[in-house]
């Protein structure tokens, strides 16, 4: 893991005052191991010089890069498709990018990688999305019930509730069939229509 960025995370949080989430932004890391980096227990050599830096308030200190593994095309198609298989499992690309900063990958290499995966996860999310979208239309064609009410007999329709992911969690039936596509949902249902 390259010292640079774990030091540079350190500075950003501590000296500029960013939190977790924008150091990981700015980084690349996630920010489980942001933490980790800022709790010192990541690296907590790091740790030690960046607090021993800021008592005499000189940032400079840098470190040797870390040695990069130059991939054969055996072991580049393994990984790659190790991320693949991550990033259709439902892991983020921000996560998978980490990952690649992680594994000290030749930095040619991991940028290719990162393209292609990028490409790949913007072709899985629009297939999740579809899906999803699907479920919604499934549940919404649904056939209409009876109800027995006090005051008789009630025609109820079925209506989606979605979790904050858009997956249908249950069906709950009532009296009218409104339901409000999640602005996500509704691009896709547009581009359909």
């Amino acid at each position: 893991m390259d010292k640079n960025l774990i030091y540079r995370s350190l500075h950003l949080h501590y000296v500029k005052g960013l939190k977790l989430s924008e150091v990981s932004d700015t980084v690349g890391f996630t920010e489980r191991k942001i933490r980790a980096i800022i709790e010192g227990t990541l690296e907590p050599e790091v740790a030690t010089d960046f607090f021993e830096d800021r008592k005499i308030g000189k940032y400079s200190r840098t470190y040797s890069e870390p040695v990069y593994k130059k991939l054969s095309k055996l072991d580049y198609a393994y990984l790659q498709q190790k991320y693949m298989s991550s990033i259709s499992s439902g892991q983020s690309i921000k996560l998978i990018r980490s990952y690649l900063l992680e594994d000290c990958i030749e930095p040619k290499q991991a940028e290719k990688m990162y393209k292609g995966l990028e490409a790949f996860y913007e072709v899985k999310k629009v297939e999740l999305m579809d899906a999803k979208l699907q479920a919604v239309l499934n549940v919404l064609a649904m056939p209409s019930k009876w109800s027995l009410k006090d005051t008789g007999l009630e025609t109820v329709y079925a209506v989606p509730i979605l979790d904050d992911k858009f997956n249908v969690i249950a069906v709950e039936y009532k009296p009218n069939k409104s339901f409000i596509f999640p602005e996500e949902l509704w691009c896709i249902y547009e581009l359909i229509t």
